[in-house]
């Protein structure tokens, strides 16, 4: 064997197998950090969901209800009452639309339908939207509304839940038509 081989006895591999390795290996974990780091990060939906970077809103904005509005309804199936919860409301930024999140807690059953509907000055208009099961709540699409041709100023808004054995209608909800 001579003297500068690098697959000499007790050497085991050569040094430039090292000196890929080690960089690969960094380069590795550095990335998995990065894609770790980027999925624990807080996202800002709200710009997601709202068309406007100041939508007119009745409800808390993109992001949720406060603890202490959270309905608090035992799950039935069938019961024959129910009680839609709107969670947000957000007016496009030309004023012409609302979108209208809402489910239906305690409510277990599949084949019902959400409808919104929005009054002002005696005209309404309304969009329905079919209801999904999850778990033991039946959610309501992300329902858009147009708001055009209605007066300006404030409105009435509501979600009513109907399916073969249960119906009802949420509280009043009131949003501004510009």
């Amino acid at each position: 064997m001579e003297r500068g081989d690098p697959y000499r006895r007790g050497r085991g591999r050569p040094r430039s197998f090292a000196l890929v390795l080690v960089p690969s290996v960094l380069v590795g974990c550095g990335v998995a950090a990065f894609f770790i780091a980027a999925s624990l990060a807080p996202s800002d939906e709200s710009s997601a969901v709202s068309p406007s970077s100041s939508p007119s809103v009745s409800l808390p904005a993109a992001g949720g209800v406060p603890e202490d509005q959270h309905p608090t309804v035992a799950p039935v199936s069938g019961a024959g009452s129910a009680h839609p919860f709107i969670t947000n409301v957000i007016v496009s930024a030309d004023g012409g639309e609302a979108t209208v999140y809402s489910f239906v807690p305690g409510v277990d059953e599949s084949g019902g339908s959400c409808t919104v509907r929005v009054t002002s000055s005696g005209q309404t208009h309304e969009i329905s939207g079919q209801a999904d099961v999850q778990v033991a709540t039946t959610t309501c699409p992300p329902l858009v509304v147009s708001l055009a041709g209605l007066p300006s100023g404030t409105a009435s808004l509501t979600v009513d839940y109907q399916s073969a054995t249960t119906s009802g209608r949420s509280a009043k909800t009131a949003v501004e038509v510009p």
